[in-house]
């Protein structure tokens, strides 16, 4: 996948159970008998990314892949969500395999990957959920849009379309194409902060709805909120969290410039190359349907597959400065 989109899930719980509770519209389907919508208490998920079957286009031909890995931790102490991209490329071991963390949903690892967590970021993670990129295209389009502040410039490399820094008001496609935009400098970091900017101006979008329109819009997102994969409902979830009107946004990504990464390879398989060469004493001869077919001789060669990585600098599974980096950004 090339996209960040599962977040706008989280927004939808977070931002669409606060205004429920706020508005005191509370419904058993977001909060559980007995509980007054009051008590909240930190809550962290892990929000996979991918594209689906047929969704990926001229972008993607793997689906499955979850190229977007983010953990939002919600801090009601703080009125704060942070936002905490881990790079697709990431290699390390997970479930007694090695392979890089794109790979967790399609190797059913999800599990594993949440156990290793804490060693990673420092942050206790329980729930998980998945979604696809349709689900923010929805719930952009719903919102009329949003204004993103873009810090810079955005380049479709095929057609050459260009949005220059600066403030635009964005559908719903536009959205997606710049979630998945790596087409810069900073690679797949570009996209993590841009996609985090965006996080933020859907939930400026939705406080900006009135009463009515923030329910229309929720009742909306519905049938894509239960289309997810997730290890969690929405109404085990909702008592723990709390007002969340007023939020903030920490973002925090693991870019070179922390110098916590390094580029690397990975052999991950061979594959055997067959070539033809043509034999040098028959070459000068002119072709004939009669000509000896010895004339031809065919060389195999094992070569191995190799796949790009980024490690930690202090090696593979070592975790221990970022994790130390993540923390302090946290405070």
């Amino acid at each position: 996948m090339r996209t960040a989109v599962a977040i706008i899930i989280l927004l939808l719980i977070l931002v669409g159970i606060g205004y429920l509770a706020d508005s005191g519209e509370q419904s058993t389907t977001f909060f559980k008998n007995g509980d007054d919508g009051e008590s909240s208490e930190e809550v962290s998920l892990l929000i996979l990314g991918r594209v689906a079957e047929g969704q990926g286009g001229q972008w993607h031909a793997a689906p499955n892949l979850t190229d977007a890995i983010i953990i939002a931790q919600y801090l009601p102490e703080r009125n704060r969500i942070n936002l905490i991209s881990l790079p697709r490329d990431l290699y390390g071991e997970f479930g007694g395999s090695e392979f890089k963390i794109n790979e967790i949903y399609s190797r059913k690892k999800i599990g594993e990957f949440m156990e290793k967590l804490p060693e990673i970021t420092g942050v206790e993670v329980e729930n998980y959920l998945v979604v696809d990129v349709d689900t923010i295209k929805a719930a952009v389009d719903s919102l009329g849009g949003v204004d993103v502040a873009l810090e810079e410039a955005v380049t479709d490399p095929v057609s050459g379309f260009k949005l220059e820094p600066g403030l635009h008001h964005l559908d719903g496609e536009s959205v997606i194409w710049i979630m998945r935009n790596r087409f810069a400098p900073g690679g797949d970091f570009f996209r993590e902060k841009n996609q985090h900017n965006i996080i933020a101006s859907i939930f400026d979008a939705f406080n900006s709805l009135s009463s009515v329109e923030k329910t229309r819009f929720l009742l909306g997102m519905v049938p894509y909120a239960q289309g997810t994969e997730t290890n969690f409902s929405v109404g085990e979830l909702a008592p723990r969290l709390g007002d969340i009107n007023e939020i903030s946004f920490n973002s925090v990504t693991l870019d070179f410039s922390t110098g916590l990464l390094v580029s690397s390879y990975v052999v991950i398989g061979t594959t055997t190359v067959v070539t033809e060469v043509k034999n040098l004493a028959t070459s000068t001869q002119q072709s004939s349907s009669t000509q000896d077919p010895s004339g031809q001789a065919g060389q195999s060669t094992a070569t191995s597959l190799r796949a790009y990585v980024l490690i930690p600098r202090e090696g593979i599974n070592n975790y221990n400065a970022i994790r130390e980096y993540i923390e302090t950004k946290l405070q």
